[in-house]
């Protein structure tokens, strides 16, 4: 699996994000998806998806066959920016991968709450049951 940094599609410095925002299965979504299938490999990657109206700050993680096995919608946006651009989600995804059971998250840590989160069983990946 190859892990993505969040909006690595089109990219989290551009001031105009939202008008480079993709449906997530068009564009550089459908490109990485033919990538994934034509190497073998599982790429999670960060994007900026169009919805109709709206653009979320989201999150795929697509199978070696291409197909998208998670979808995740940030849920909890940080900041003036990101409030003024993005819509929120309102769910957490859990899905298996090659026998473990995983889920996405997008979140901005602040320096505590990372250390928090690392001694925690949000970081206690087990696998799932077959």
């Amino acid at each position: 699996m190859l892990v993505l940094p969040e909006l690595f599609l089109p990219d989290d410095n551009l001031p105009d994000i939202a008008e480079h925002a993709q449906p997530m299965d068009g564009g550089r979504m459908a490109d990485l998806s033919s990538a994934a299938r034509q190497v073998g490999w599982a790429p999670t990657v960060g994007f900026a998806e169009r919805a109709g109206e709206r653009v979320c700050d989201s999150a795929d993680t697509l199978s070696t066959h291409g197909l998208a096995t998670a979808h995740h919608r940030k849920i909890q946006l940080c900041g003036p920016r990101e409030a003024a651009v993005f819509c929120p989600g309102d769910q957490v995804v859990a899905f298996d991968f090659q026998g473990w059971r995983a889920t996405l998250v997008i979140v901005d840590l602040p320096g505590p709450m990372a250390e928090g989160l690392r001694s925690t069983h949000m970081t206690d990946y087990r696998p799932a049951e077959m």
